[in-house]
């Protein structure tokens, strides 16, 4: 899957980058072209909860059939040239007093992933990220 938007916060605002440095053990947090999409389109339409104006990812990534043709667990990892990310969760809850809640999850939600740097390093825009399924106990 190729890396289409890298972002990292600085100073209380978000900037897009051309590479990340990822530390040991740094926790950041992936979604999907499909995901960032139907949080624009939900935009569009004025269709705005919480997590669409606060949830800002560090990496998109264009392609994400390697994961949805699996069923993704924690401890899975994404490696790059340099860097290996660990799944820790996939996909998010609703908050409950979202003001477009409706007791289902939006959309987007399964279009996220949330990782922790296990081997630092750099990540580039359009650099592939490979999905590796942690051995089963």
């Amino acid at each position: 899957m190729r890396i289409t938007g890298l972002q990292k916060k600085r100073e209380g605002r978000w900037e897009r980058q051309a590479e990340l440095t990822l530390k040991e053990n740094e926790d950041v947090s992936l979604i999907t072209r499909r995901g960032k999409k139907i949080i624009e389109e939900d935009l569009n339409r004025g269709k705005v909860g919480f997590c669409h104006q606060r949830f800002k990812a560090n990496i998109r990534v264009e392609k994400i059939k390697e994961l949805r043709d699996r069923k993704v667990r924690r401890g899975d990892q994404l490696s790059g040239r340099e860097v290996i990310l660990v799944i820790e969760k996939v996909g998010k809850k609703c908050h409950g007093n979202c003001p477009i809640y409706t007791g289902e999850a939006c959309a987007f939600l399964e279009e996220i992933y949330f990782l922790k740097v296990r081997q630092p390093g750099t990540i580039r825009l359009s650099e592939s990220l490979k999905y590796e399924e942690h051995p089963k106990p």
